[in-house]
């Protein structure tokens, strides 16, 4: 590692342009170019080409934060990947090497661009070539006769609201002036407040917001003698007034196990921690978010929903002992180690939630 990081290969894209890999016109599937709601991050601009330099005269933080937001991000980590297969010698015995890549830039430039995007679709291609490259090299270090491969994703994502309320869905953003982990939520904060200061009187209700997590002030609460269930009620009727929030599940409800028979406020359960999570977790319409990217008011898209669209991935298995096919069966992504066991013969790990996917051995 130190001494890929010591050739200081980011360093040779300084000023380069990231441009499409094919001719315009064969993005015609794709939306036009310069898309008013897509991101402008670290001076990579709108349209293509993007420059790559953080809008700076030598390399630096922003420049290395743009970098890491095109498909060149992946062809580093891919060239990083094919050295550890040689330097560590995996494959080479009879011991089984397991070797997990993050490819990180499809994330980025979904949250920067959006799907439907032509940088999302440029992406993609490429992402798609970069695959090609690393698996002709295991089959020559190794041989694929040899390799399990499991290809899947984080997450989904929903596609820019602004794209989609132009072809007719009820789409949006909750609260433009909210960002993503520096997220400042003021009206659903100012309608909370309103909402507590009349029903209990003035306080300072809330003390955080970091979606999907609103946290009350548990101080101000004990201080008027309220309980706090009653308080959480009050104030997720507050947030369903708020267009684009279907509901907020509470502290009490969750601790309860009482959304059994909700099946989006099963998977904020799922995520709820009850030393770290809010009093109440909100949930949105679907295709609607909260806020922009990172610090960004009306740009860009995110994920923070437990509808298809978000949650919908990937999932390829390739080896001699996976039969071809499709397989329409419902999975999820904790299956995968319970059928990686499954390829490697060996024990399911035990705190595993997942299942062996059977369907699909030989």
């Amino acid at each position: 590692m130190k001494d890929f990081n010591n050739r200081r290969i980011p360093h040779s894209f300084f000023g380069a342009e990231w441009d499409r890999l094919l001719p315009e016109r064969q993005y015609h599937l794709s939306r036009k170019d310069d898309y008013p709601h897509e991101s402008d991050y670290r001076g990579l601009g709108r349209t293509f080409p993007h420059p790559i330099n953080g809008k700076l005269e030598k390399p630096g933080q922003a420049f290395f934060e743009a970098f890491s937001n095109t498909p060149f991000g992946d062809s580093m980590l891919s060239q990083f990947a094919r050295e550890v297969i040689d330097n560590e010698g995996l494959g080479r015995d009879e011991f089984t090497d397991i070797l997990i890549i993050g490819f990180s830039s499809t994330d980025k430039i979904g949250h920067l661009y959006g799907a439907f995007s032509q940088e999302m679709q440029d992406q993609i291609l490429r992402l798609d070539r970069i695959l090609e490259e690393l698996f002709s090299y295991l089959n020559k270090k190794v041989g694929l006769s040899k390799v399990a491969i499991v290809l899947t994703a984080d997450h989904g994502s929903t596609a820019i609201p602004e794209y989609l309320a132009e072809h007719g869905v009820s789409a949006g953003r909750i609260d433009p002036k909210t960002g993503s982990n520096h997220a400042s939520g003021d009206l659903l904060k100012s309608t909370v407040d309103h909402s507590l200061d009349k029903q209990f009187g003035e306080a300072d209700w809330i003390t955080a917001f970091n979606k999907p997590n609103l946290y009350l002030n548990l101080e101000a609460i004990t201080s008027k003698n309220l309980s706090n269930e009653e308080v959480e009620k009050t104030a997720a009727e507050a947030l369903k007034s708020i267009k684009g929030i279907r509901r907020a599940y509470t502290r009490s409800e969750i601790l309860a196990n009482s959304l059994f028979n909700d099946s989006t406020g099963l998977k904020f359960s799922h995520q709820f921690h009850p030393k770290r999570s809010g009093e109440l977790m909100i949930a949105n319409e679907p295709y609607y978010i909260l806020g922009g990217y990172d610090d960004t008011l009306d740009q860009g898209t995110g994920h923070e929903t437990g509808y298809r669209y978000d949650i919908h991935i990937p999932l390829l298995f390739y080896g001699k002992s996976i039969r071809p096919g499709n397989y329409r069966i419902p999975v999820i992504m904790n299956d995968i180690a319970p059928t990686v066991a499954g390829i490697l013969n060996s024990a399911v790990p035990p705190g595993s939630s997942g299942k062996v996917i059977h369907q699909i051995f030989r």
